[in-house]
């Protein structure tokens, strides 16, 4: 999905950067989506091939971003969903008049737990 964005916006890939979680321990299993173990042998090479840099966030910049979603989008945003905002929030200054297209995904997340997580 993000390869045919970027092939989209700029008519070629320029860079492709995969997100990945922190450690997880204040979302815990809110952030599943981005605590894989290993890479499959089918998505490895892919990686290997396509990938540019790998990335993680905090979950203090996750929530902050779930936070940001909510208050000023008025959407609902599940951890793992913001991480690509996230990395670009920590990339201000590199991506400034760059074309930038970032997938935010997903509303599958606890609500009770979502508003816990936004009140701290």
């Amino acid at each position: 999905m993000g390869a045919g964005l970027l092939t989209q916006l700029c008519g070629r890939q320029q860079r492709q950067v995969v997100l990945g979680g922190g450690g997880g321990a204040a979302l815990g299993r809110d952030r599943g989506g981005a605590q894989t173990q290993q890479l499959g042998h089918l998505t490895f090479p892919i990686i290997c091939r396509d990938v540019f840099d790998v990335l993680t966030a905090s979950d203090v910049e996750l929530v902050a971003c779930m936070r940001f979603f909510a208050e000023r989008m008025k959407m609902v945003v599940e951890p793992t969903g913001c991480l690509g905002f996230a990395a670009a929030r920590r990339m201000k200054a590199e991506l400034a008049g760059k074309r930038v297209g970032v997938i935010v995904s997903g509303g599958n997340v606890d609500l009770p737990r979502y508003a816990a997580l936004l009140a701290t």
